[in-house]
């Protein structure tokens, strides 16, 4: 699909990112560094203790919060005086 096409694509706008879609990109917990696994586990609990034949019941559980977290990310802020040159030494 070309972009450039207004026929197939007028449900386009003209201005390439909305800032709606850009605050959804940048409080997106994946691209943040925030991302969760592993927020529930499957627990195989017996349905009869005295019958056993009669199987098990899966049953969804909560595991402990720091659980498959990721760390916040550590940026530094950079200042102007730490930004790399352009110029290339000798």
């Amino acid at each position: 699909m070309n972009r450039s096409d207004d026929a197939r694509n007028s449900h386009r706008h003209v201005q390439a990112w909305g800032k709606s879609a850009i605050r959804v990109i940048l409080t997106n917990p994946r691209y943040t560094g925030r991302q969760v696994w592993n927020k529930q586990r499957k627990a195989e609990i017996l349905i009869d203790f005295d019958d056993v034949a009669l199987g098990h019941e899966t049953k969804m559980r909560w595991n402990p919060t720091q659980a498959g977290s990721t760390p916040p990310p550590r940026h530094t802020k950079r200042s102007s005086t730490t930004r790399p040159s352009n110029r290339s030494r000798p």
